[in-house]
């Protein structure tokens, strides 16, 4: 299999314990080249691997099926002897427990000749007295806006009461005179049950819908009041759950930023550390090496529907499968067609997923890892997670330009820092304590110091803006970029440079005029572009009102017309500067986005009216007298 190199005898005297050194090396040596001489399969074996790996398939594809169907067999055993209910009161109950709050919720059913006469829907929140007082006030003036919004619809009735610490909110609807159809949005918006019920409907068919048949869902709802429970949660949730909606949102974007919001998202890290973790154990108990790679793969389908089945969690679980049968029945595929195979089994499962970024970006990175093993294999683990992360950085620029119109090379060195602290201590510290929560103290010690670095390293963070480019461009640089790697050829990466610099400078090479009108709602926005980004010119830039609003109703992320409208437009058009800002006058909708227009732009003049300046302007001006502008 190896190949034997011929070699000439020379006679050597040595001691007979060098003698037997000697062989005992060559032995030795022997021993070693024969572990990996492929073992012969039969053709028996191929066939019960194939069965196998469909009926694996099968199982991923059917899987909630299966438990759904399973689970309703066995529910309507357990019904078959219970003696059918055709009038009286089904009653269903669920308890929540809150950082301050004990919450009840009770669901109560009136049937009458088998039909739905009445849905009671009461939640009973029972705090502290005195130290919830104002909490336990905001629960009162959020039941006195629904009622008040069912005040106008016919077969509704809300009523709020308190008792000292308990505020009970009773919601009462009638189906013998309410029509689903006049019920608002506005209601529902404001806490308001849907009567998704209807009059004619059975008691047999609101249990099936009340019963939770899958074991998969209990599982998971299970994981996610275990973690509920815990105080500071954000973390647990974001890397067992891939939920990072409790994370503060300046520190996301501090992460986005510095271009490891990677190792927040669930993905191929995260499986091998948790894969690895499951090996290990097993190999303790001494199970077979088949054996474990099933039982590890189980696990992380399991862990693939807690986390909501991930595109980069599917693709890293079943190339991990694929990998361990190559391994074990000695198939000697090659990583890269395992791979393909992967691809194709993902997209037959859903072909939608060829549209989702996630999925692109990490089979982009993957795919570009295995090909390129042998240049970024090292020994010095530093040496290699830089040759690594500068790849990554290499296989998603493109993309990069491409979806997010900018790039940070400072990126690639974060990774460094922040990849082992997430690998070896962050994420299995995560693990450890949603086993132990008394561990939850050192592990919000590490995330905060991890914050720490990220929000102050964020600020030395350089982002490239580019224009936007077509998908043609990004076809030729992978195809450079794929015959570099597999030629092992440098001659191709001035050429990949120098398409990154012609897309940054293409804009300056326009010699037309243009005059944009922006739709910035109920005020105006015009952006002038002179030939060749000779002068760029913003004439007002619109903005939006802001009403007074409950804290309730108060979005996490808010919408800006300057952040989400205006800045990415301008970015796709490759500018990065600002000749002239000229301000009309000083109504919000017309300068309501300044602030945000000059924090994001070199702006070299800002332009204002004669007239009295307002609080806006006024704001504005002590902005740019500050921060030196004209």
């Amino acid at each position: 299999l190896f190949g034997k190199k011929e070699e000439k005898s020379t006679t050597v005297i040595m001691s007979k314990k060098m003698s037997e050194e000697l062989v005992a090396k060559r032995r030795q040596e022997r021993a070693q080249q024969e572990q990996y001489v492929a073992v012969p399969v039969s053709k028996a074996k191929y066939t019960l691997m194939i069965i196998f790996f469909i009926f694996m398939f099968g199982l991923i594809y059917f899987l909630p099926d299966i438990s759904s169907f399973i689970s309703l067999k066995k529910a309507e055993r357990d019904q078959a002897n219970t003696p059918a209910i055709t009038s009286g009161l089904l009653t269903c109950k669920l308890n929540k427990t809150t950082s301050i709050f004990n919450i009840e919720y009770t669901g109560q059913f009136r049937f009458e000749d088998s039909k739905l006469n009445k849905l009671t829907h009461i939640t009973t929140t029972t705090g502290d007295a005195r130290a919830d007082a104002d909490p336990l006030a905001e629960i009162m003036t959020k039941c006195d806006i629904l009622q008040e919004q069912a005040a106008t619809l016919g077969g509704i009735r809300v009523t709020c009461e308190q008792s000292g610490g308990t505020v009970i909110e009773k919601q009462v609807l009638d189906y013998t005179t309410l029509d689903i159809e006049l019920v608002t949005s506005a209601y529902v918006e404001a806490g308001g049950v849907y009567p998704e019920f209807k009059n004619e409907q059975s008691i047999d068919e609101i249990e099936k819908n009340n019963v939770d048949i899958n074991v998969f869902y209990k599982i998971k709802d299970y994981m996610y009041k275990r973690v509920d429970k815990l105080e500071d949660n954000d973390y647990v949730y974001a890397f067992l759950l891939g939920k990072t909606y409790n994370i503060e949102t300046n520190v996301v974007e501090s992460y986005r930023n510095n271009g490891i919001s990677h190792l927040f998202a669930l993905s191929g890290l995260h499986v091998s550390i948790f894969s690895l973790f499951i090996m290990k154990i097993l190999k303790k108990l001494k199970i077979n090496e088949l054996k474990r790679y099933i039982i590890t793969f189980l696990f992380l389908l399991l862990f693939s529907f807690i986390s909501g089945f991930s595109p980069s969690i599917l693709r890293a679980s079943l190339l991990f499968f694929l990998l361990g049968l190559n391994k074990v029945f000695y198939l000697n595929i090659k990583t890269e067609n395992i791979m393909y195979l992967v691809l194709f089994i993902l997209l037959l499962i859903n072909p939608y997923n060829l549209y989702n970024l996630s999925f692109i970006l990490s089979f982009t990175t993957t795919y570009f890892l295995i090909i390129s093993t042998d240049l970024i294999n090292e020994k010095n683990y530093f040496k290699g997670l830089f040759k690594t992360s500068l790849l990554s950085f290499v296989s998603n620029l493109i993309l990069s330009i491409y979806y997010f119109g900018y790039i940070n090379p400072f990126g690639i060195l974060l990774n460094m820092i922040f990849v082992p602290l997430v690998t070896y201590i962050i994420f299995p510290l995560t693990i450890i304590t949603y086993i132990l929560p008394i561990l939850l103290p050192i592990l919000k010690i590490f995330t905060n110091i991890m914050e720490f670095l990220s929000l102050k390293l964020s600020l030395l963070s350089i982002k490239i803006y580019f224009p936007k480019i077509s998908i043609i461009i990004v076809f030729i640089y992978y195809i450079l970029l794929l015959i570099s790697i597999k030629k092992h050829t440098k001659k191709l990466i001035p050429i990949l440079i120098l398409l990154i610099i012609y897309i940054y400078i293409k804009p300056y090479f326009s010699s037309n005029a243009y005059i944009y009108y922006l739709d910035v709602g109920q005020g105006d926005s015009t952006l002038i572009v002179m030939p060749h980004l000779s002068k760029t010119i913003l004439i007002d830039t619109g903005g939006k009102i802001n009403y007074k609003t409950p804290d309730w109703k108060k979005q996490k992320k808010k919408y800006s017309i300057a952040k989400d409208r205006i800045i990415p437009f301008m970015r796709k058009l490759g500018i990065n500067r600002l000749d002239y800002l000229i301000l009309t006058h000083g109504d919000a909708d017309h300068m309501g986005e300044a602030s945000d227009i000059v924090d994001n732009f070199k702006v070299k003049n800002v332009i204002f009216n004669c007239g009295e300046y307002n609080s806006l302007e006024i704001n504005l001006i002590n902005k740019l007298n500050k921060d030196y502008y004209t």
